[in-house]
């Protein structure tokens, strides 16, 4: 009785972990999202965004892929304090793009990053919403209704192995913005 208690609870414990790999895959878009039928991977991953001399550290959960052989996509599903404390005053643009640039610069998915000055690996895509809300806890996500925000960056790595950001397109511009009730949206699709 004791081993079949045993791999009961094993079965259990597989089940629960094949659920929960569904349910997180399940945030991510569907693989033809926005152009390439590719499927997308999703993790959380902690960086850290320092603004008007006080540095926070935040959980992104994102989802990520290597579309169509030619593009490397990010779209961000939720940022999450630390210490909500801590980026209280922070505009809210300004932390979004602080925390876009931080999760490329770190580069968790192991996108390719060819030296400066050339740009084999450019076409790194955003691809997130024009604007976010910020719920009762303190976490950020992307509103709902709201058209999407393209940012398409040119990446590479310096020879002192800094990574340098440019950004070669964003848009559209915000509109449509609409949170849960409760909840304000703002902008943060940044301005070519």
């Amino acid at each position: 009785m004791h081993i079949l208690a045993r791999f009961r609870i094993v079965l259990a414990m597989l089940v629960a972990m094949i659920a929960l790999s569904g349910a997180l895959r399940a945030q991510c878009p569907t693989p033809t999202y926005p152009d390439c039928n590719t499927a997308w991977s999703y993790t959380c991953y902690n960086v850290s965004v320092t603004n008007g001399g006080s540095t926070c550290t935040f959980t992104i959960c994102f989802c990520y892929r290597h579309a169509c052989n030619l593009y490397y996509d990010m779209i961000i599903k939720s940022i999450t304090p630390d210490d909500p404390d801590c980026c209280a005053g922070w505009d809210g643009a300004v932390l979004v793009e602080g925390v876009r640039n931080s999760l490329m610069k770190a580069n968790p998915m192991g996108f390719p990053i060819s030296p400066c000055p050339n740009f084999e690996t450019t076409t790194w895509r955003f691809v997130d919403g024009t604007c976010y809300y910020l719920d009762q806890a303190g976490v950020r996500f992307p509103c709902s209704g709201a058209a999407t925000c393209w940012q398409q960056y040119r990446i590479c790595r310096n020879p002192d192995g800094t990574v340098q950001l440019t950004l070669l397109h964003s848009g559209p511009a915000a509109d449509n913005c609409t949170a849960p009730s409760q909840y304000f949206c703002y902008p943060t699709c940044p301005s070519e």
